[in-house]
């Protein structure tokens, strides 16, 4: 009995002194040390973002976040499934005590642990901080490929569709040229494209000498309705039909070379006036008509 208490205290006291072998390892761990994918620099990253369309994965390591970095590097970046999707990023394993300049670009607190997946324009996809969501790191992986291999042929049919649509412009097609830029302008926000840009400028421009086309034409329509007014009073002969057809001509005219649906309700109100102007002016003419059948 003695002895089975001696090997005891032995026993705890080689505990006590050296540690258990879990807190041993424990006390051993370094963040950043991972070798179970194949990491490369930022720089490299960035350089297959831009290239091969690549998603990226940010992995900011640290002693504030050393619980989850341990369960990272021990046991979820060792996953055969994880290494199966990483190989489809490229994966970059990041100090976040030490490079400030990409904590702050991508909001990540110094020393913690965070996980950020983005698209190959660096556009942040999802951002992972806590437990739950690393344990589920694959699967957000998964997503966040397809989301980017999406943009990415988004990227390419947008500087497709702007080629076409300048083919058409040289064309003189200038409606079929203006809807392509329209759809194309409606991506800005959803992806990074010059062509996007490119796009709303030249909207812009259009826009801009539309909308002096439409003043012009507004007042010849205001001319018109005067001109009618002072034949309502002293009879048709008055009217100046010309203001009509020219408002009418000047109308036409904008809705060929300036077809932006910016200026679709401003054209389509000026249309309506022109009608009305023109359905009174008949509805005077008939009136004299049968005043003159009187006897």
């Amino acid at each position: 009995m003695r002895r089975m208490v001696s090997g005891a205290l032995v026993a705890l006291t080689l505990i006590l002194l050296l540690g258990s072998p879990a807190r041993a390892q424990d006390e051993d761990f370094e963040p950043g040390q991972d070798n179970h994918l194949s990491w490369v620099s930022y720089d490299e990253a960035v350089s297959q973002a831009k290239t091969k369309y690549k998603p990226v994965m940010l992995y900011f390591y640290g002693d504030e976040g050393k619980d989850l970095c341990r369960l990272a590097e021990t046991k979820i970046f060792k996953k055969s499934s994880l290494k199966t999707q990483a190989k489809k990023f490229a994966v970059v394993k990041l100090s976040s005590a030490t490079e400030e300049k990409l904590t702050d670009k991508f909001s990540v607190p110094p020393g913690e642990f965070t996980i950020i997946l983005t698209n190959f324009q660096l556009k942040e996809i999802t951002k992972i901080t806590s437990e739950k969501d690393l344990k589920k790191l694959s699967t957000f992986m998964k997503k966040a490929y397809k989301e980017n291999s999406n943009q990415s042929k988004t990227l390419k049919k947008v500087a497709d569709y702007y080629k076409k649509a300048m083919k058409y412009k040289d064309a003189k097609r200038v409606r079929d040229c203006v809807k392509i830029l329209e759809a194309i302008a409606a991506l800005r926000g959803k992806v990074d494209s010059p062509y996007i840009k490119k796009a709303d400028d030249y909207l812009k421009q259009l826009e801009k000498a539309g909308a002096a086309a439409l003043s012009e034409a507004e007042g010849l329509i205001n001319q018109a309705e005067s001109s009618l007014r002072q034949a309502q009073r002293h009879g048709s002969r008055h009217f100046r039909q010309e203001y009509l057809n020219n408002a009418q001509q000047k109308l036409s005219l904008i809705a060929q070379n300036y077809p932006v649906q910016s200026l679709m309700k401003r054209r389509t109100n000026a249309q309506a006036r022109l009608a009305q102007i023109s359905a009174e002016y008949q509805r005077l003419i008939q009136q004299e008509q049968e005043q003159d059948q009187d006897p």
